[in-house]
């Protein structure tokens, strides 16, 4: 049973002292490149000597991360194209993933070695190895967002989390049947994650107890999962041909996308929460509305299948990679094809987008030009990133659900955290507030009865749960 809440404007609208710590906006520095023709490649990333699985940008916007088949990470200005870092000592030839860490000081990387790393990335020096699984493949590896830990997930039936500082292992996520656990995923809060296997089910997880909460069933093996940025849903692709939505709150109805005609490789969220893309290897992306279920568009051009389908920060557009060495841009509004980006010469396996939505980094199994960058946004529209404005907001109640709505004077204009804190300012729960909307789902379920404040950038109200 839900629990009641009401909100008390005791405060009305005030200034945040004290009782609550300042929310640090992420910078985003200054464009410094030169301008480019959209559509056309601005770098070659020269230096991996065989295929690249993983490419990624810094969240600055400065600078791209590689994880490469030659058992190295590079790591890349992306203002110049020159290398600063070669890491090394993963020892077999496929590393698999590389993540940076929420404020860009670290990196992760998960290789078939049986290890996940964590490097400094201003000195390039290994600072731990994550070693306790027991087979070599490790698929995914992936930070909280509040920096502290890591999950990694393996062939051999678990995922793990350990300590982001020491590499130490803090809990082993045992429960899957079969020994392909293929993605983790975690909750904006990083407070939970998700998991899916080929044992054909997604798993939810309490990140501080180690234990399951929640499991989810498809009809075949599972490739992908991934939370919602509001942190309400989980999303899932399976080999079924089907995306399944899952609402983390029990008894919320619960979506399958129905209409690939073959495997769905990944699900991707925009930023607002209110859709997914789904590539796939029937040759499409297909765009899905996650409130009611329905299509909106279906993305066709590619001739093999799509590797990979991801949003652009302002959730405008989508870049999609494929297995017929090419990626396109599509309008996600209207599902035009903007740009097909042409030069790689085999599977291109992933595609990133630049913080400010300018450019794309794609890495591929070419043996030369295996990674590149590539110019997006026309030169005349990349300005400065605006600073988040002052914000007033409201909150409406939503006692059936256990959620309020966050409603905003004005469109944000980056993405920002809102946070609820008991009286003495102590972090309760928080989410991440996406760019560009003014009115946002809160998720109550977890928040106790007793009284709370909620911040939002230098603004509060108050609220009462019980």
């Amino acid at each position: 049973m839900y629990r009641n809440f009401m909100l008390i404007f005791l405060f009305g609208l005030v200034t945040i002292s004290s009782f609550a710590q300042p929310i640090v906006q992420p910078k985003l520095e200054k464009d410094v490149r030169a301008s480019g023709v959209p559509g056309t490649v601005q770098f070659d990333l020269n230096g991996h000597l065989f295929g690249v699985n993983d490419v990624t940008w810094s969240p600055n916007g400065l600078k791209v991360a590689t994880a490469g088949n030659d058992s190295t990470v590079r790591i890349w200005d992306a203002t110049t194209g020159a290398i600063l870092h070669t890491l090394r000592g993963h020892t077999r030839y496929n590393v698999r993933l590389v993540r940076w860490s929420p404020d860009g000081s670290k990196l992760s990387t998960a290789c078939f070695d049986s290890t996940a790393r964590i490097w400094d990335v201003t000195t390039g020096a290994l600072i731990a190895t994550c070693k306790g699984h027991t087979d070599i493949d490790v698929y995914t590896v992936s930070w909280s967002p509040d920096g502290s830990k890591i999950v990694t997930s393996c062939r051999d039936s678990t995922a793990r989390i350990w300590d982001a500082t020491t590499g130490k292992l803090l809990h082993n996520l045992v429960g899957h049947t079969s020994p392909y656990v293929i993605a983790a995923s975690w909750s904006p809060n990083s407070e939970k994650i998700a998991t899916s296997s080929y044992d054909k089910t997604t798993k939810i997880w309490d990140a501080n107890a180690g234990t399951s909460t929640y499991t989810y069933a498809h009809y075949d093996y599972l490739t992908s999962v991934s939370w919602s940025p509001n942190g309400l849903k989980v999303a899932a692709g399976s080999l079924d041909r089907t995306a399944r939505i899952w609402n983390v709150i029990p008894g919320i109805t619960n979506y399958s996308l129905t209409g690939h005609k073959n495997a769905v490789y990944a699900v991707s969220w925009s930023p607002n929460s209110t859709k997914v893309a789904t590539p796939s290897a029937d040759h499409t992306t297909k765009i899905w509305d996650v409130t009611t279920g329905e299509l909106i568009h279906t993305l066709t051009g590619h001739t093999k299948g799509v590797t990979s389908a991801k949003w652009s920060p302002n959730g405008e557009k989508i870049a999609s990679s494929s297995e017929d060495s090419t990626i396109k841009i599509w309008d996600a509004l209207t599902g035009r094809l903007l740009y097909t980006l042409t030069g790689h010469k085999e599977k291109v396996l992933t595609v990133d987008w630049s913080p400010d939505g300018s450019r794309v980094a794609t890495s591929s199994e070419d043996k030369t030009g295996n990674v590149k960058i590539w110019y997006i946004t026309e030169p005349n529209a990349i300005q400065d990133v605006v600073p988040q404005a002052q914000q007033t907001f409201s909150i409406v109640p939503n006692p059936t659900n256990a959620t309020f709505t966050a409603q905003f004077q004005q469109e944000t204009t980056l993405p920002t955290e809102l946070r609820i804190c008991n009286l003495l300012g102590q972090s309760i729960s928080t989410c991440i507030i996406p760019a560009g909307i003014k009115q946002w789902p809160v998720e109550l379920s977890n928040v106790s009865a007793g009284m709370y404040i909620v911040t939002f950038h230098s603004t509060a109200r108050s609220l009462i749960v019980y």
